[in-house]
């Protein structure tokens, strides 16, 4: 999968939870939206409120239905502010 079909099949996924048979919980969204943002795990189960190792299910829950890394989440989430940030200048 080309760079841009993940970015796109990420975003897909995390603004519409329903638009994939392997949808991600709204719980599994939060976590990946916060690892994206550098989070580390302690850091992840500290604000979700949860512990460190269901802060790691969820992750790694999302990397197998995205098919996505950490890094590749993170890059995705920061294309995506960028094209969003883009867009209001218009």
């Amino acid at each position: 999968m080309d760079p841009t079909e993940k970015l796109q099949k990420i975003v897909s996924i995390l603004s519409d939870p329903f638009s994939d048979v392997s949808q991600l919980t709204e719980r599994e969204k939060e976590a990946a939206k916060l690892g994206s943002y550098g989070f580390k795990l302690r850091e992840i189960a500290v604000e979700m409120g949860i512990s460190v190792s269901t802060a790691g299910d969820y992750i790694s829950k999302v990397q197998k239905k995205t098919g996505l890394n950490k890094g590749e989440l993170t890059r995705a989430f920061i294309e995506k502010i960028v094209e969003v940030l883009m867009s209001r200048q218009d």
